[in-house]
């Protein structure tokens, strides 16, 4: 049976590209949180502070960490939380792009770090018209460095996206 965190090594090894890259530890957010699998094994460890945004209540609830503050709701509702912070999780398993192009028009900081779990694949394999294929999405968001994968165990891609304008 395939469940969200089935491939939790692959998204943790993706995530750690982030030590490729000087950017402020000191907080992070991650974006459609759900129980904080990723929270708990990564972001809490190495951010000082974590923010967490979930819509589900009963699932945000789950994640009992001192250095974890929780935001319950929409996420689009929270979007400003990322304006000054550079590393941004966004495990959202549905069309993720446009999140995240909503969090680039507010973000106000020279260098940032976009993980990513996109449910494109999946979309794509139903609608078999579609022309556009995800590496030409990923260029429209303009990154200076990215990288995607398919996921092991199921139909989605996990990837970052990384923008340095120093």
């Amino acid at each position: 049976m395939y469940y969200d965190n089935s491939d939790i090594r692959q998204k943790i090894m993706i995530r750690n590209n982030l030590f490729s890259y000087h950017l402020n530890k000191d907080i992070c957010i991650e974006y459609f949180a759900g129980e904080g699998v990723l929270t708990k094994m990564f972001w809490a460890n190495v951010c000082k502070n974590v923010i967490c945004v979930e819509k589900e209540q009963s699932k945000i609830n789950k994640i009992n960490l001192q250095n974890v503050t929780k935001y319950i709701g929409n996420n689009i509702d929270f979007i400003e939380l990322s304006e000054n912070i550079e590393i941004i999780d966004c495990d959202a398993y549905g069309l993720v792009t446009d999140f995240i192009r909503k969090i680039l028009e507010v973000s106000k900081t020279k260098q940032k770090i976009i993980f990513f779990t996109d449910g494109f694949f999946k979309v794509q394999k139903k609608l078999k018209h579609l022309k556009y294929n995800f590496e030409d999405i990923v260029k429209s968001l303009y990154p200076d460095k990215y990288f995607y994968e398919k996921a092991l165990g199921g139909n989605v891609y996990y990837g970052y996206l990384y923008y340095n304008n120093l």
